[in-house]
């Protein structure tokens, strides 16, 4: 069962070798085609990386797993967008404050 996960993982790495965007267009070409064709997808056995259903299959779990690491680096940024938000206006009221007390140690009115 290793040697299989083994040679899993060695044709992934082959699909991989083209950019995800690319995979996706091709993905739905494929898929485009098995139905213009009326035909299921192409495999062969042993699996080969070429495969339909073995490159499509491939191309979507990246696809999610590249969305969810996208979308956890969204939400981090948008925290700290939020956080830092807050520093800013305790920072504006501060310096009005400061500006203020400093107003009034000049005898300036307020």
């Amino acid at each position: 069962m290793m040697e299989r996960s083994k040679a899993i993982e060695t044709l992934e790495a082959r699909v991989r070798e083209t950019p995800l965007r690319e995979r996706l267009e091709q993905s739905g070409e494929r898929i485009g085609a098995m139905c213009s064709e009326r035909r299921g997808p192409r495999m062969c056995i042993p699996v080969a990386h070429t495969d339909d259903d073995f490159f499509i299959s491939t191309t979507l779990r990246d696809a999610v797993a590249t969305i969810d690491q996208l979308q956890a680096t969204l939400a981090a940024r948008e925290a700290r967008i939020k956080e830092l938000a807050g520093l800013c206006r305790q920072a504006g009221e501060r310096i009005a404050e400061l500006s203020r007390a400093q107003r009034a140690e000049r005898g300036v009115g307020g």
